[in-house]
């Protein structure tokens, strides 16, 4: 099984951060973290992945209130509950981040206090 995503001890294997760019429909990208394994979205043991990642959020970020960021509030969700995994420093990034988005938009609030709650 050479073509396997399938990681292992010797070797991780995880999705590009771009996969959320290339296919930037909202409703795919949702699809894509929810059929993803796990492993496919730990970005959390490299740092130039996980600020790729966190770049490509941010983007869409910016557009969380009109169609093309509809998929970065589920994006959010998504590494609040952990299935996708990235560094440390990446989610003091995310939380600064939510924080100043949740002084505008309330419905950001609860999002705010698990970031703040995963960043300790």
């Amino acid at each position: 099984m050479a073509d396997s995503l399938d990681g292992d001890i010797y070797q991780q294997s995880v999705l590009d951060p771009e996969v959320f760019v290339r296919y930037n429909d909202p409703l795919l990208q949702s699809c894509i973290w929810r059929a993803a394994s796990p492993s496919e979205l730990d970005y959390s043991s490299d740092e130039i992945l996980s600020g790729q990642f966190v770049d490509i959020l941010f983007r869409l970020l910016e557009h969380h209130n009109n169609e093309k960021g509809e998929a970065s509030i589920d994006l959010l969700i998504g590494i609040s509950i952990e299935k996708i995994k990235v560094s440390r420093k990446s989610i003091r990034r995310i939380n600064k981040k939510v924080r100043e988005l949740a002084s505008t938009n309330g419905h950001l609030a609860p999002l705010s206090t698990k970031f703040e709650i995963l960043s300790e």
